[in-house]
């Protein structure tokens, strides 16, 4: 791995960003944390400055310091954190937030290495916006507002040493921040006359739980035991302790562990509280996560005594919230059996096996999703003038709005047929599409396990090359990760709905996504894939809507997968080409 070099762009970022009107701190070279030297810069973000004076003295002694700024009413911004890590889609969240309350205006912004993004608004007069986490706003969402600060460009993450920078989305002088729609500020701040105001707003819809217990719509019964999902009961192995949950609190008390000062608490906070989730939820003995996390905060090195306790308190509280909100495993892996599925799309090559191998073991799912769900992670906004922006125009969408399914890349080529390897990449790039493909849980968990790659031509038509091997123009469509089981849910399946068009193709799913915006849809890559699909046993009635070649024997094994749940199944061919049913 090549790691970036920090050079002088470092220190002419901070005069900039101070220029704006910005109080700038510097932060060790490559990492979020504030630089700190007796008698020069000892107190983080409370010492951020305007001055070019003290700019150019802390850069002459940390020239390939990170650029920080402080948050709060001495800058004059707050700012929204939307984060992709740990599994969870922070665009995700914000898109069921818009929905019911309105779209965030277009406002100054950056895009973080970690595939996540932030937007900055005005510091709102006569109001206080404090720092929240995931734990109060939503799976994925933080901000930043007073007290608080956020790395900018062109800061290095600690966790993309080799790229790419912290980026705006735009010239920040031409894209300034503007103020935060109401209903957002009244979110965050979430005093309980701003929590009564955003409940009249959704009186009679149905929330997600995370929503619900941020605006206090029901409470948990007091002391209530938490029910252990029947699915964690079925899944955990002799000893009692899954490798996901074991896993998951390795990380948690690792994180805890390696906390900087200054960010213990809210470290502590966090992981107690995701932990909480796995005790709820069976997973995860409650003494043993109390035990491994008081022994991390016994590790760090000179805390007072009095903020042992503190911290204690922190720990038992958070871990108790936590377990209000019972977490459950991830659904297991479907094995793919047989015949490989067709490739998405007509005309396109079928994925070759691996030699000798038909089956795709656990491990080898875990390892594609894996796979998938760091490319994901790394995906870029879509801007209107993109080639992924001009492919959702082209289906008549607004690439300015959120697509939380949806994301950008410049990835390599795949070679078609040169070798017995789908997944094998070409040298030459080209733009290309991103769809998330996600498995259905009971839980409503929604985890990335394969991404959609959709190469495009730089007017955003979908790419078409001959094959090498047959001459036939195939679409340029493949997988990253295990697809077997997942789909893009284009619209949300509400509750107490029983129908779903189940369509084959992202291009196909779009142009009926047009037509019918009210109608529950759901995209599978392939015939095959649609008929490994996990749905709902609420859902009782699917017309499935395939492409018109399809092979018949494909078309009847699809059916017969989807009816064995005793569904009525209802088969539409579709001639994409002459815009006609067949």
């Amino acid at each position: 791995m090549t790691q970036l070099t920090p050079g002088p762009e470092m220190l002419a970022a901070a005069l900039k960003h101070a220029d704006r009107g910005w109080r700038v701190f510097p932060c060790v070279e490559r990492t979020k944390r504030p630089c700190n030297e007796p008698g020069l810069f000892e107190h983080g973000c409370t010492n951020a400055t305007k001055s070019p004076f003290w700019i150019r003295k802390f850069w002459s002694r940390w020239p390939g310091a990170n650029p920080a700024v402080a948050t709060g009413p001495d800058t004059g911004l707050w700012v929204l954190d939307i984060d992709t890590k740990g599994g969870v889609d922070g665009f995700a969240t914000l898109a069921v937030l818009e929905g019911l309350f309105g779209l965030l205006p277009e406002t100054m912004g950056q895009q973080t290495p970690t595939g996540g993004a932030q937007r900055f608004f005005v510091w709102p007069d006569a109001r206080d916006v404090r720092n929240r986490n995931s734990k109060g706003l939503g799976p994925g969402l933080d901000a930043r507002g007073d007290g608080g600060y956020i790395m900018v460009p062109p800061s290095i993450h600690p966790d993309r040493l080799d790229g790419p920078r912290y980026r705006w989305d735009a010239d920040p002088d031409a894209r300034p921040a503007v103020h935060a729609p109401e209903w957002l500020l009244r979110y965050v701040i979430g005093d309980p006359d701003d929590l009564e105001w955003l409940r009249r707003q959704v009186e009679g819809k149905e929330l997600p739980s995370w929503l619900a217990k941020r605006l206090k719509v029901t409470a948990p019964p007091p002391d209530a035991a938490p029910a252990v999902p029947p699915e964690n009961q079925r899944a955990l192995p002799a000893d009692g302790i899954h490798p996901y949950a074991r896993r998951a609190l390795e990380d948690e008390v690792v994180k805890v562990r390696s906390a900087p000062p200054g960010q213990r608490n809210e470290t502590l906070n966090e992981s107690a509280f995701i932990l909480g989730g796995f005790v709820g939820g069976g997973l995860l003995p409650q003494a043993l996560v109390e035990q491994h996390l008081h022994a991390a905060i016994q590790s760090w090195p000179g805390v007072e005594p009095a903020k042992r306790e503190r911290d204690a308190k922190t720990l038992t509280r958070a871990l108790t919230e936590g377990m209000t909100q019972p977490r459950a495993l991830p659904p297991p892996p479907v094995p793919m059996r047989g015949k490989p599925p067709q490739a998405a799309g007509r005309g396109g090559s079928p994925p070759r096996r691996t030699a000798g191998n038909d089956d795709v073991s656990a491990a080898a799912y875990a390892a594609q999703a894996n796979a998938a769900r760091s490319l994901w992670g790394a995906r870029f906004k879509i801007g209107p003038g993109t080639p992924a922006g001009r492919f959702l125009a082209r289906h008549g969408f607004d690439p300015s709005q959120p697509w939380p399914m949806f994301g950008a890349a410049d990835l390599p080529l795949p070679l078609i047929g040169a070798t017995a390897d789908p997944f094998a990449y070409g040298q030459d790039r080209a733009p290309c599409i991103l769809a998330a493909l996600l498995r259905w849980s009971p839980d409503k968990v929604r985890e990335v396990v394969s991404v959609y790659c959709g190469w495009l031509t730089e007017d955003g038509d979908t790419l078409r090359r001959p094959d090498p091997e047959t001459g036939a123009v195939v679409t340029e469509w493949r997988f990253v990760g295990g697809a077997v089981g997942a789909v893009v849910p284009l619209t949300p399946l509400p509750l107490g709905r029983d129908r779903l068009l189940l369509v084959v193709g992202l291009d196909a799913g779009l142009r009926l996504k047009r037509a019918c915006p009210d109608r529950p849809l759901w995209v599978a890559a392939s015939v095959s894939h649609a008929g490994h699909a996990v749905l709902p046993p609420g859902v009782c009635d699917v017309t499935l809507v395939v492409p018109e070649d399809t092979p018949a024997e494909r078309e009847q094994w699809a059916i017969q997968r989807l009816a064995a749940a005793g569904r009525v199944i209802r088969v539409v061919r579709q001639n994409w080409a002459q815009g006609k049913a067949a």
